[in-house]
């Protein structure tokens, strides 16, 4: 971020400064499980973010959270950017029985039907934060073991038996198409408005090899269970958000003199309304 106080005399310079160090900008960052261990890797006097973290909620649950936040939260005339670290819930089915106990993670929809699901409840999300004042942005969500985060559970006792265990290749493979679409349409979503999308599956599927021999390959050794980020990893999300939080800050008008960078921070070339506490 440039800032130039070229044409500034000393006591106008230092009005600015300090404007600019103690100005209440906001950024909220509302996320699953996923998201726990972030805010101590977000921490910015310039531009102060809060981190609220809610094991298995979908994303409307997550936008009623976000805007009962808001009002406490915006202490100036600059809009609250609330960023979405959220989705994976909202993709896969859970189920589960008490007798005898069973709880198991399944994909089962075909991801088109997904597809068209999650856009209309990211799009309603987008309104309603954009109707409460603030600016929602929504990172990519990141892909999950199956097969992984279902052992895991079984060896912790969470479940008894696995019925569907035969089946995870071909759900994992569909789940990827899946995100991959919904992550297209997440991009174009924060595009509309002006804002730079938080890459942080990135980290989880990358594309390696020669430009005329690359191929795309899943980090899963980054999730130690199959869904949440080792240490490693959630440090790496905490500078890429650190960047992104910075840049669309400076995107936003504000009453100062930072100029916008020429572009974003990064760049890619590939890119249940009901709580359900699964991740």
């Amino acid at each position: 971020m440039k800032t130039s106080y070229c044409f500034l005399s000393n006591s106008t310079f230092h009005i600015a400064l300090l404007s600019l160090m103690t100005r209440s900008t906001m950024n909220i960052i509302i996320a699953t499980s996923r998201g726990g261990g972030l805010e101590s890797r977000l921490r910015n006097p310039t531009y102060p973010t809060r981190v609220y973290v809610e094991p298995g909620w979908t994303l409307e649950s997550l936008a009623e959270l976000a805007i009962s936040h808001l009002p406490r939260l915006s202490k100036s005339d600059e809009k609250t950017h609330v960023y979405f670290f959220a989705g994976y819930c909202d993709i896969t089915q859970r189920l589960k029985s008490k007798h005898p106990k069973y709880d198991e993670i399944t994909y089962t929809e075909d991801p088109e039907i997904t597809m068209a699901r999650i856009s209309n409840i990211i799009h309603s999300v987008d309104r309603r934060i954009k109707n409460a004042g603030a600016i929602p942005i929504f990172s990519t969500i990141v892909p999950a073991k199956l097969r992984k985060w279902n052992l895991h559970r079984l060896n912790k006792n969470f479940t008894t038996t696995l019925c569907h265990i035969s089946d995870y290749p071909s759900m994992q493979s569909k789940l990827h198409t899946a995100i991959d679409l919904i992550n297209n349409e997440i991009t174009n979503v924060n595009s509309q408005n002006s804002m730079s999308t938080p890459y942080l599956h990135s980290q989880i599927k990358r594309q390696v090899g020669s430009k005329e021999n690359s191929k795309i390959k899943y980090y899963y050794n980054h999730l130690h269970d199959g869904v949440h980020a080792d240490a490693r990893t959630k440090d790496k999300w905490g500078k890429s958000l650190l960047r992104v939080i910075g840049y669309n800050r400076v995107k936003t008008p504000q009453p100062d003199i930072t100029e916008s960078p020429k572009r974003s921070w990064k760049q890619e070339t590939n890119p249940k309304a009901t709580t359900s506490n699964h991740s």
